[in-house]
């Protein structure tokens, strides 16, 4: 050590010239000088670069120039060069330290010998040494390839158990660290019941020690479903979640909610930690002034929005998703629009919240300004189809679209989606649904846009789909069926929506019009209300569009197919109020051209029926709508997480699998569908945007 130190006395002092080297080794040592010797160079001889200090002024006046000032060049030269100084040591000896480990970490026996030493040895102090040595063997990837290797795992996991805090944070660290470099090792944690013992450790009160734990429990539960309920099994989401209410330390905060944004992509978690009050920890950081940390919250957020439309006093996280919409981070945008969508979906709370904050022209804009961007437009319109919906200021919302862009760029937004795109398209055409039923005027407008036309164009599409699936399975799709879903939309709901959406079009003549030009329309229709094992919500939404038809010139001629009025008779009956309403509609109208005579073979007990339904019928919104709980826009399933081992904000675009798993809407009716109680279990719980955990 003493000559090493007088080799750094020597060469600090004499950087130029050296009189006890003979000339040629000098000449090399020269050449080889690295920057860090030059920088030495500099602050020793400032006078041969005075770049390298920064330029102090002086007053003007020498005469009054105070010792204070005439200090501050040689003490900022004195920093300099002791800074660089220490650098250079502390270089040195890491490189030295370096090669030490890495002769210890390339010997495997070495390794099995100080797991035999932890077991065998009662001493504490050299199992601290043992343990300790092991952690520094882990920092690379060679040393912690054969720490695996030597069965060191359950080893490690037993320390955990140690009196010394020492041992049990160097383990924790050496954990952390094999996890890291040997992703083999996750699972050999996971089987040795390493979460539950981890999860142990989160009563330490100890801010960077909890860190170290809750990522270690991050790269456990990631991507690992048996990881996830393991740490719902030992109570570890809720301790996770009672370390972001506790503490303020932004590290810890940032590495509990990555693992909170981890646990929410898991249903089973999710209803756990809506109920251990997330959502409201989540809220209280999304003020932090760490943009990291707001945006992981932010996720996480998102991942539980679907389970959360039921909690109150929303409407400050409202507000602030608002603000967020406009971010220019199109990570935030998308984060934010997803979370309002599911916030507002069936709670009439957040709904006029979202309005009386400003929330319509916010996603209005931001819908128009990047209306080429998918992951922007669907749950921005899917919002906006939330609160035109069953609120008392549905009617605000509506004025305000009409004021803005985007009721003139629907049509040719949603006529320029190819069938991929039936997520936006069916977001669309349930927005056109609500704006047709409530505004005239808006109703009026669509219509001269075309949207007519291109809703019996999607209707023929998804009933021509439908029909292609039955034949691939030789039979009529079944609804709990995943060949009846393309990119995550049922192509059954997404014609039972358009067929809505047309009656409430039809509302107005000129609609009527260019849907009676449609003849094979109005056909298929009568085919689908025929055939008996179609949904009861699908039937709704035939019959209601043909009782808004039925009265406009020869339509009531193209309804008297063959058994038409035997299947009309028949769903008259239907305990469905909608139904039987609209088959009472529909046959009386037919009947009125008919001659007496044939009206009076009519079985009376229907007649009697008509003129009640008929007297008592109100013209109420309910009616057109297919759904009590039409907000719902769809369950997704998580994503296929991506390895993202650099930045949480990655390029989403670059990433082909980003939005791959797309959004359906599931409606619920009075009256179940014919679905196995299983699927209808997994359907119960909309969830429009996958779960992120990346």
């Amino acid at each position: 050590m003493a000559e090493r130190s007088q080799y750094y006395y020597e060469k600090t002092q004499t950087p130029w010239k050296n009189t006890n080297m003979p000339d040629e080794i000098e000449n090399n040592f020269m050449i080889d000088r690295s920057n860090r010797t030059n920088r030495l160079k500099e602050n020793v001889f400032p006078e041969e670069s005075l770049d390298v200090i920064p330029n102090i002024e002086m007053p003007h006046n020498s005469h009054i120039i105070s010792s204070m000032v005439r200090m501050q060049k040689p003490a900022q030269r004195l920093r300099f060069l002791i800074t660089n100084m220490i650098d250079y040591i502390e270089d040195t000896d890491a490189a030295v330290d370096s090669a030490s480990t890495l002769g210890l970490a390339s010997n495997f026996q070495i390794i099995d010998g100080l797991r035999r030493k932890i077991i065998s040895s009662k001493n504490p102090s050299i199992i601290s040494e043992c343990v300790s040595s092991v952690q520094h063997i882990s920092k690379g990837e060679q040393g912690a390839t054969h720490i695996v290797k030597a069965d060191f795992i359950p080893t490690l996991l037993n320390m955990l158990r140690s009196n010394d805090m020492k041992i049990v944070e160097c383990v924790v660290s050496t954990l952390d660290n094999l996890m890291q470099f040997v992703n083999q090792s996750r699972e050999l944690i996971r089987k040795a019941n390493g979460i539950e013992k981890l999860v142990e450790q989160m009563d330490i009160n100890d801010v960077k020690f909890l860190t170290v734990v809750i990522n270690s429990l991050h790269k456990l539960t990631y991507n690992s479903v048996d990881g996830k309920e393991q740490m719902l099994g030992c109570h570890g989401s809720e301790k996770v979640v009672q370390i972001l209410r506790q503490y303020t330390y932004e590290k810890l905060l940032f590495a509990a909610s990555k693992l909170l944004k981890v646990l929410s992509v898991c249903n089973i978690n999710k209803p756990v930690l809506v109920e251990i009050g997330a959502m409201e920890a989540l809220s209280n950081l999304m003020r932090s002034g760490s943009p990291r940390l707001v945006l992981s919250c932010l996720w996480s957020i998102r991942n539980l929005s679907d389970y959360s439309s039921n909690i109150n006093d929303m409407q400050k996280l409202i507000k602030h998703l608002i603000e967020l919409i406009g971010s220019d981070d199109d990570h935030t945008a998308i984060c934010a629009l997803g979370c309002l969508c599911n916030l507002t979906s069936g709670n009439v709370e957040n709904k006029i919240a979202l309005i009386e904050y400003g929330g319509v022209q916010s996603v209005c804009q931001m819908i128009c300004e990047r209306i080429g961007q998918e992951e922007i437009v669907e749950p921005g319109v899917a919002a906006l189809r939330h609160v035109t919906h069953n609120n008392h200021l549905a009617q605000q919302a509506v004025d305000i679209i009409i004021q803005s862009p985007l009721l003139s760029n629907l049509s040719a937004l949603i006529r320029g989606q190819p069938d991929k795109m039936l997520p936006i398209i069916k977001a669309i055409v349930g927005l056109t649904r609500n704006l047709s039923m409530i505004s005239p005027k808006c109703r009026r407008s669509l219509i001269d846009l075309g949207v007519t036309n291109t809703l019996c164009e999607i209707f023929y599409r998804t009933s021509n789909g439908i029909t292609e699936l039955s034949q691939q399975r030789n039979s009529i799709v079944s609804i709990a069926s995943e060949l009846s879903f393309i990119e995550g939309v049922r192509l059954e709901d997404l014609l039972e929506l358009t067929l809505s959406a047309l009656q409430a079009l039809a509302k107005d003549n000129s609609a009527k019009k260019i849907i009676s030009y449609e003849n094979r329309l109005l056909q298929s229709i009568v085919q689908m209300v025929m055939i008996k094992e179609n949904s009861i919500p699908l039937h709704r939404a035939c019959l209601g569009l043909l009782a808004e038809m039925v009265e406009y010139a020869d339509c009531a001629r193209i309804l008297e197919g063959e058994g038409f009025n035997t299947r009309l008779s028949e769903l008259i009956h239907s305990t469905n109020k909608a139904i039987s309403t609209y088959a009472a509609i529909v046959m009386y109208v037919i009947n009125l051209s008919k001659p007496d005579d044939y009206r009076n073979r009519l079985n009376s007990e229907i007649f009697e029926s008509l003129q009640d339904k008929l007297a008592n019928l109100e013209d109420d919104e309910e009616m057109i709508s297919y759904s009590p709980n039409s907000d719902y826009y769809g369950s997704q399933t998580q994503l296929n997480p991506v390895d993202n081992k650099t930045n949480p904000s990655y390029k989403y675009k670059n990433n082909p699998n980003f939005y791959e798993n797309r959004a359906f809407e599931q409606d619920t009716d009075e009256s179940p569908r014919n679905v196995p109680a299983k699927e209808r279990n997994r359907q119960r719980k909309p969830q429009p945007f996958m779960d992120v955990e990346l």
